[in-house]
């Protein structure tokens, strides 16, 4: 049987990047009360804008040529 390998890339949002976007969120949320409801949200927001950033490459060395 012969092996598979793959190369796998992946690209995620630096720290900096992270703070920004926290610091965005919280800017539009400002205003509202600090409740557990507003937590959640907020963290499930923020949670959803980096995942959107992140990117994870797959590639097979034969069909890529390397």
């Amino acid at each position: 049987m012969a092996k598979l390998t793959l190369e796998i890339n992946t690209i995620i949002p630096s720290e900096e990047k992270i703070r920004e976007i926290a610091s965005q969120l919280e800017d539009e949320m400002h205003g509202r009360p600090l409740n557990a409801e507003t937590a959640f949200e907020f963290t499930d927001e923020l949670k959803r804008r980096v995942f959107d950033l992140i990117e994870i490459r797959v590639a097979h060395p034969a069909i890529n040529g390397k």
